[in-house]
């Protein structure tokens, strides 16, 4: 998409990026990983989805599990904790911006301050994952939930304001 059009329409493919799913992380931790079981790789694919984290994610596990003598899912989940990921593999910190964004649209500022962090944090390491899985999207009224991102507080049981408050109900109604 940054290439100039003239350049752009002189290649004969363009390449489609999908991101890898559960089946493709376990394998690429079984590659990096060959000694890993399949009960270890897919504890790794429950809570990490981009390949370079989840190779991270086996490394601790596998220290976890031989310094507490446990299992791969306890050893996991106790990485999880201390990453303070959720049962999902989702940073708690972008699960309460979605509670909050499940109320109403709000601006970047004041997401800021509600999470107690500063902006760049919220620019760079907050929002950058629920923007590019499209569970978040900026309008004119701040940051807002998507129907994608209601389903994701859903899956958590987490109270929100239904439909109305999402990208889509609003843009249909203006």
């Amino acid at each position: 998409g940054k290439l100039p059009g003239p350049f752009a329409s002189r290649l004969e493919t363009a390449i489609i990026w999908h991101p890898a799913g559960p089946e493709e992380i376990c394998d690429i931790v079984n590659l990096q990983y060959p000694e890993l079981s399949d009960e270890a790789c897919w504890a790794v694919a429950k809570y990490r989805t981009v390949p370079r984290g989840a190779v991270a994610f086996a490394r601790l596990m596998i220290m976890a599990k031989n310094r507490d003598q446990c299992t791969w899912e306890e050893a996991a989940d106790t990485i999880a904790k201390n990453m303070d990921l959720d049962e999902y593999g989702m940073p708690n910190r972008q699960v309460e911006l979605l509670t909050l964004l499940g109320h109403r649209p709000i601006s970047k500022s004041v997401l800021a301050v509600a999470l107690k962090c500063n902006l760049e944090a919220l620019e760079r390491v907050i929002l950058p994952p629920l923007l590019q899985t499209g569970l978040v999207i900026p309008t004119r009224r701040g940051y807002a939930i998507t129907k994608a991102g209601i389903c994701e507080l859903d899956k958590r049981n987490i109270l929100h304001r239904g439909e109305k408050i999402t990208v889509e109900y609003i843009e249909r109604k203006a």
